[in-house]
């Protein structure tokens, strides 16, 4: 929903923004990077599908640089009904919209810089490039580890966080996963008391319908604590 003006979540503002927390956790980074670094693929996407210049205008790729910009293409691809969708359509969600060729504030970048992109490091791409000795001594004799190493290490790094965050924008909606971070915005804004009473009664809530379910299958709930017991575990906290 993240990128689907067509789901009903996608204006809600607080699931959103639990919604990137999530993503910054999975992948050590901030939720404001998170988010900036997927409104920079998305914008860097639109000019891949656009294509480069013809002719003169044209500059060679290397096979690196076309094999990354395949694999970005391919990834990408699950955002092209609703970035056809988000153009052609009103929307007011001004800090999420996707945004047209003409207003838009992404990296005016080339295909070719997908692998910089990627990366998040354009500098450490040109360094990667630059041919350099694999390794150099110290005052003391001693090998010590490269630029060019160094910096392949931190792009495989970077690129290892894209991994993570393709992985979650790619997984398909969870509507309970989407109600579950809805409950957990509302509760985050209650004092600790009134979040530990909301808390015990929302667990009431499930064991009363788990047990009612458990009249088919009585063997698969035998374990489930009473009642009693989450309210003697929860006692310290609400008291």
């Amino acid at each position: 929903f993240l990128y689907n003006p067509s789901d009903k979540s996608y204006y809600n503002r607080d699931v959103k923004r639990a919604a990137w927390e999530e993503i910054a956790n999975s992948t050590n980074m901030s939720a404001k990077s998170a988010k900036d670094k997927y409104m920079s693929l998305r914008g860097a996407y639109s000019k891949c599908k656009k294509g480069l210049p013809s002719g003169s205008g044209r500059t060679k790729k290397s096979p690196e640089a076309i094999k990354h910009e395949a694999e970005f293409i391919r990834r990408m691809s699950f955002s092209d009904n609703f970035m056809q969708k988000r153009t052609s359509g009103n929307y007011s969600d001004s800090d999420d919209s996707f945004e047209s060729p003409k207003t838009s504030t992404a990296p005016n970048l080339l295909s070719q810089d997908v692998v910089a992109l990627l990366s998040s490091d354009e500098d450490a791409e040109e360094a990667v490039n630059t041919p350099r000795s694999t390794q150099k001594l110290n005052g003391d004799g001693d090998a010590t580890i490269s630029d060019s190493r160094v910096v392949k290490r931190k792009r495989k790094n970077h690129n290892s966080h894209m991994e993570k965050l393709f992985e979650i924008l790619e997984k398909p909606d969870d509507q309970e996963d989407i109600f579950a971070k809805s409950v957990a915005v509302s509760l985050k804004k209650f004092d600790e008391t009134n979040r530990a009473l909301a808390m015990m009664k929302i667990q009431q809530v499930l064991y009363e319908i788990t047990l009612k379910a458990s009249a088919a299958t009585p063997l698969a709930y035998q374990n489930l604590p009473a009642p009693v017991e989450i309210d003697q575990r929860n006692t310290h906290v609400i008291c």
